[in-house]
């Protein structure tokens, strides 16, 4: 039962802002080598990501479906999306349709029962690009006369357009992918234990109780999802946990499991990897050297840098667990006298007003000394060269005469005032926060256990709320970059569907840790007889943040004192087991549940 023709709709086609763009790109190629010129992406028109990502052409035999929808308030632009595979891209700007929003909401409330009344901005744009996804579809279903057309929708966003399509003549087969219930992932950051919670309700035989969405005031995505979930031919998740969690959450079983992958072949080979990480490594200790070193001087031989990186969702994102292992391994090494200094980032973007100004100058008087060395350096080589070719080399050594004396001098003034800050701490946070301190979670809680960046702690703190890029006038890496150039990725995550970064930073050959409560995690121990190491999952389920804590703490001890062959291994072995999740054998499962989707209407 191939379908005919697949159109797949996201809000995060051609418009990066979230992980499931991450999902559509790089499987893209895949979709297009199997489905040829018969695979269609539907995205949302947004002018400045369409200036990179979206190759506008002109739209052929499309030209009167898109002047039908432009008279109505429905824009259409088509081309292609510029990422591996250059797929068919259609984008819709449905903004004309914004004075109906009550009339479409009202519409919702009538067919499908999905209280709106309370809902913002953040549920009614959406909602009116998706109508009008939604009229479109419609209306190449009737110009294009297709007969076995599926039409595949990613989250309540696009869900709308399904629901729309399904009160129209236009018989399409669905596929609707959930990569997170809304409730779920909001009662999993606020209540005690959603784990818990989920399987005794499957056990029984319940659903969640729908006033729970009122409770966190998400009613109309809540009501979207589960009606999207029970009008779909084929309702698909992410991974294991997830359809335990839509069974409850949306009241429906999930069809089949769609678990994200990767375009393997785009990340370097271990060689590159290698000669890459010696690079960015040492990006990275010049970062921590003008960081740490007007206060204190700090250990860089074969030191161990960790970073975490996700959305501020301190709970679910297991940011609690980190610190308190990482505060766990601070008293540990300590405690032995050990002068290995370990580094730990913690990459979470938070409403800043700029760069801290302290960290600022310590950087910049950095490179200021850099570019002073380098600028003497060939005078420096050239008295050391002829030193040794007129046989005087030994008085050069004892009278340091390499250097002249206003050289001498200068060097003298960088460095005292490199060193202006000896007897203070480094700040815990690069930038400044827009609201103060105290009221961050993050950096209250790396003072309430005692990780202060002193000189006598072993383990260095460094909070970075902002996105990771080259622009920025601090760290400047990318994020790709950053995590060639790290040691150990740590996602102990208390609740993710999926799990992008745990996959990205083994792909990138970096020790990675994530969790059994992640699909990710799930599915490196679904495979029986995988090697250990290089991916080490945590054990969240069933345990007590404190054990989970006691967990981590413990292994990156281990970590932290192995030897460089030996994280070169880890290292080696993350890379390998990435290869796991390569879109070249998950996409199987999209063509599969497309097909199903095809029976099911028939």
């Amino acid at each position: 039962m191939a379908p005919e023709i697949i159109f797949e709709v996201s809000f995060e086609v051609a418009n990066k802002v979230g992980g499931i763009y991450a999902v559509l790109s790089s499987k893209a190629s895949q979709m297009v080598q199997h489905y040829g010129n018969n695979y269609y992406t539907i995205g949302y028109y947004d002018a400045n990501s369409a200036k990179t990502e979206f190759e506008e052409t002109s739209p052929g035999d499309l030209a009167p479906v898109f002047e039908a929808l432009a008279k109505v308030g429905v824009k259409c632009r088509f081309g292609r999306w510029m990422v591996p595979g250059y797929p068919n891209c259609i984008l819709v700007d449905a903004s004309g349709l914004r004075p109906q929003t009550n009339e479409i909401k009202k519409k919702l409330w009538e067919d499908y029962k999905i209280d709106s009344l309370r809902s913002d901005i953040w549920f009614n744009d959406p909602l009116i690009w998706s109508w009008g996804c939604g009229m479109l579809l419609e209306k190449l279903h009737h110009a294009l006369r297709l007969k076995k057309p599926v039409a595949h929708f990613h989250e309540w966003l696009a869900g709308i357009a399904m629901l729309y399509v399904k009160k129209t003549p236009a018989h399409y087969a669905t596929v609707f992918t959930t990569h997170a219930t809304m409730l779920g992932r909001t009662m999993a950051n606020f209540e005690e234990d959603i784990h818990k919670e989920i399987k005794e309700g499957i056990r029984s035989g319940r659903t969640v109780d729908s006033k729970k969405a009122y409770t966190y005031n998400m009613e109309a995505k809540h009501l979207t999802e589960v009606a999207c979930a029970k009008n779909c031919e084929v309702l698909s998740v992410v991974s294991e946990s997830l359809a335990d969690e839509v069974q409850y959450i949306l009241g429906r079983h999930a069809d089949i499991v769609l678990p994200n992958g990767l375009e393997m072949a785009k990340f370097a080979s271990m060689e590159t990897l290698s000669y890459l990480h010696k690079r960015y490594k040492d990006k990275i200790i010049e970062f921590l050297q003008g960081y740490f070193e007007p206060y204190y001087s700090i250990n860089t031989e074969d030191p161990r840098i960790m970073f975490t990186s996700g959305r501020y969702e301190f709970k679910n994102k297991g940011y609690d667990i980190m610190i308190e292992s990482l505060a766990k391994l601070n008293n540990r090494l300590k405690g032995e006298g050990s002068k290995k200094d370990v580094f730990a980032f913690i990459f979470v973007p938070s409403d800043i007003s700029g760069e801290n100004l302290d960290v600022l100058k310590n950087i910049s008087m950095f490179h200021t000394i850099e570019d002073y060395v380098d600028e003497i350096l060939p005078s420096v080589k050239e008295k050391i060269i002829h030193s040794l070719i007129s046989g005087s080399f030994e008085r050069v050594i004892k009278e340091c005469s390499v250097l002249d004396t206003d050289s001498s001098s200068d060097l003298k003034k960088l460095s005292v005032a490199f060193r202006s800050k000896e007897g203070q701490n480094p700040p815990l946070s690069a930038f400044q926060l827009k609201y103060p301190e105290e009221n961050d979670i993050v950096l209250k809680s790396l003072r309430a256990s005692g990780l202060l960046n002193r000189k006598e702690d072993r383990v260095k703190v460094i909070f970075y709320p902002t996105y990771i890029s080259k622009a920025d006038r601090l760290l400047a890496l990318d994020y790709f970059t950053l995590m060639i150039g790290c040691s150990i990725g740590i996602f102990p995550s208390y609740y993710e569907s999926w799990g992008y970064t745990p996959l990205e930073t083994a792909a990138s050959g970096t020790i990675s840790i994530t969790t059994d409560a992640a699909g990710y995690g799930q599915f490196i121990k679904s495979y029986e007889g995988r090697k250990e190491g290089g991916i080490f999952v945590l054990r969240r389920l069933n345990k007590s943040p404190g054990e989970c804590a006691d967990e981590l703490a413990e292994l990156l001890y281990r970590l932290s004192n192995m030897t460089k062959d030996e994280i070169i291994f880890q290292k080696n072995r993350a890379k390998e087991l990435s290869v796991l999740a390569d879109w070249q054998s998950l996409a199987k499962k999209y063509f599969e549940a497309h097909e199903m989707a095809v029976e099911k209407l028939k």
